[in-house]
């Protein structure tokens, strides 16, 4: 496991519990005001980089426990074995619902980021990208969804989120053809999922945030869940590794005041794929 954690600007310092959940509740409030739909806007939550159930995670599982809300958690099937698996399936046992799905395969970059991509742009860091062999792409897609039904059996769900929120077309035609439901990545990622293939973007990224200004972190990611509740799905990540306590303090008063609000419903992508 060669990702490196830092908790962002925005979690180092405590924050009153009143004048946040009345943070909340305002943003919450202007989100549902500029949606075009009258239906509820179905709103879940993405744990990405698990496979170790370590303190954090514990924590992470303990607040959507709390609430009974679910959790989607996309394991890195590389660092996952059996002994890991049992004690997330362990976790997740209580009220909220718990279901797990791919993250990539090891999570590593395989860019060559000194050059220029096809498209004469930078590269960024992907797993499943044009500077790999297909053959092998592919390999990686099947064997991460294979070994992730072997260790969470009924708690698997065909949902594949890419490291970085990122792949290229080939591996998306991989991923729809080898069964996966859905795709989860960044809001306006490209190259668009094929046809049959459901496209789930988060629209709010609680813990890597890059504001090195806390207050300035906070407004932007309010304004991100006010313009995240104005879409029918509207997907929020979390990493609990960067999830200090004043993290975990925020999902928690994040989840009291969605629970408690007409035309929002927590939902996991199980529920949102059969609907």
């Amino acid at each position: 496991m060669i990702v490196k954690y830092e908790v962002s600007a925005l979690w180092r310092t405590p924050r009153d519990r009143t004048r946040l959940v009345e943070r909340i509740e305002d943003a919450v409030r202007r989100g549902l005001a500029m949606r075009s739909e009258e239906s509820d806007t179905a709103v879940f939550f993405r744990a990405d980089d698990v496979a170790v159930p370590g303190e954090r995670c514990a924590r992470m599982f303990a607040v959507f426990h709390k609430h009974a809300a679910p959790l989607d958690a996309a394991v890195t099937p590389a660092w996952a074995t059996a002994l890991r698996a049992a004690g997330l399936l362990d976790m997740a046992g209580g009220p909220a619902r718990v279901d797990f799905h791919t993250h990539g395969w090891r999570h590593v970059n395989h860019e060559p980021l000194e050059m220029p991509g096809p498209d004469g742009k930078r590269r960024k860091k992907c797993e499943f990208g044009p500077a790999r062999d297909p053959e092998r792409k592919r390999r990686d897609l099947e064997r991460g969804m294979d070994r992730l039904q072997t260790l969470f059996a009924d708690s698997f769900i065909p949902v594949f989120t890419p490291p970085w929120n990122r792949c290229d077309a080939e591996a998306l035609g991989d991923i729809k053809e080898l069964g996966y439901a859905a795709i989860s990545r960044d809001d306006g990622a490209s190259p668009a999922a094929p046809a049959g293939l459901d496209d789930f973007p988060v629209l709010v990224d609680l813990h890597t945030r890059r504001e090195e200004n806390p207050d300035a972190g906070m407004e932007a990611l309010l304004e991100e869940l006010a313009q995240g509740l104005s879409r029918p799905v509207c997907g929020i990540m979390l990493h609990h590794q960067r999830m200090n306590g004043v993290a975990a303090d925020f999902v928690d008063a994040l989840l009291h005041v969605l629970a408690d609000c007409k035309g929002v419903q927590i939902r996991g992508l199980r529920a949102i794929l059969s609907r």
